[in-house]
């Protein structure tokens, strides 16, 4: 059976390669490159039956199914247990790595938001704390707690009509690029804060939203990695955290747990930044929620931990077809939106796959918020 070399073999073979897929190395050697470089793997096997995702899924991250083909992520040790599968794979650029040279942006004027380049980790910081002084009435900005590693933060956003005030009303919560590599995610966040904000005098049906509504947005959850490269630009961002190698969206409560067993996804405890959003989300009384994503094109409901339905699924139903049926007609049908079921909906753990320690599920579990997990597109990171 094939194991990874330990690392110090893996210098003294590898140690004169200067590029990831160097030569005409095999698939296991590209593996070994990528997580010796890298410490996550991107790659893609085909499996005979539907029923080996319920095993993988518990020793990998698995991020897209086409029929029989799995696309996956892996750190050194949750590959060393795949290989045991004896399954063929084949290593893929990882999504992060795509673009050498995203456009980066300090945003300095704010003027200058076109929102087609992605914002520097101090932009990002500005730009949060300038929503508050530009709209003290509307918007109020809290720092949930440092990242893992402690050079960034965790920020999310309050967004009300009365927002000093802790009112009695509905309370909706928006997170994103919790796999930190999704940064398309991260930009739209910021573009829909300001789109509330810069709108609400202006716009009648974005201020009776903000009147009626209590609106949390947290743009960017894992920071670590998205910015794993440095805070002057997305290239090179990785899906997990970088002080664990955690993959945080399989590293909420699990509605899989049993008894008093206190379940962390894959993992045998809790990231920081999961840690931070987990105790924010039992401050707040929230009722409805999305966690955006990228990888494919679905809107998706819990479980995806468990075969169960949930009790309220054709609410649920409804409203993944609602908000699908509105992006089809706008794109008048042109292909976009149609994974899941085919029509661009679907229930995770039957007809996506099964994944254990998902935001989505974490927000339903524990707090009865009926939150979607929306999966914007294919491509993680976008070029205008």
């Amino acid at each position: 059976m094939r194991r990874l070399v330990p690392v110090i073999a893996l210098i003294l073979t590898m140690g004169n390669s200067t590029h990831l897929f160097s030569g005409n190395a095999t698939e296991y050697e590209k593996a070994v490159e990528y997580l010796n470089k890298k410490g996550e793997l991107y790659f893609k096997f085909e499996i005979t039956s539907r029923s080996q995702i319920h095993e993988l899924t518990r020793i990998i991250s698995i991020d897209n199914v086409r029929g029989n083909e799995i696309f996956a992520y892996a750190n050194e040790n949750e590959f060393q247990t795949f290989l045991q599968h004896d399954l063929k794979y084949e290593v893929l650029t990882h999504p992060g790595d795509l673009l050498q040279n995203p456009p980066m942006s300090d945003y300095k004027n704010r003027n200058d938001r076109q929102w087609d380049s992605y914002p520097t980790y101090s932009a990002y910081v500005t730009m949060m704390q300038q929503f508050e002084v530009d709209y003290p009435k509307q918007c109020k900005l809290y720092n949930l707690g440092p990242s893992g590693i402690g050079d960034h933060a965790i920020y999310a956003v309050k967004i009300s009509d009365n927002v000093a005030s802790d009112e009695a009303e509905t309370g909706f919560v928006f997170t994103a690029t919790v796999n930190g590599d999704e940064v398309l995610n991260y930009v739209l966040m910021l573009h829909f804060i300001d789109t509330l904000l810069s709108s609400y005098s202006s716009d009648a049906v974005i201020q009776n939203l903000v009147d009626n509504i209590e609106i949390w947005v947290l743009p960017l959850c894992n920071p670590d990695a998205t910015y794993k490269t440095g805070d002057h630009t997305v290239s090179g961002a990785q899906r997990r955290n970088v002080k664990d190698n955690f993959d945080l969206d399989r590293n909420f409560p699990c509605p899989c747990q049993q008894g008093d067993h206190k379940w962390y996804g894959m993992y045998n405890r809790y990231a920081k930044e999961t840690e931070a959003i987990i105790n924010f989300m039992g401050q707040h009384d929230f009722v409805m929620g999305a966690d955006f994503h990228s990888g494919t094109e679905c809107v998706i409901w819990p479980y995806g931990g468990i075969g169960t339905r949930v009790s309220d699924e054709d609410w649920f139903k409804l409203v993944a077809q609602q908000y699908a049926d509105t992006f089809h007609k706008v794109c008048n049908n042109n292909g976009y939106l149609t994974s899941g079921g085919g029509d661009g909906i679907g229930h995770m753990y039957t007809e996506i796959y099964e994944a254990h320690g998902l935001l989505m599920d974490a927000h339903l579990l524990g707090n009865q918020c009926r939150a979607l997990r929306l999966e914007l597109s294919v491509t993680k990171i976008l070029v205008a």
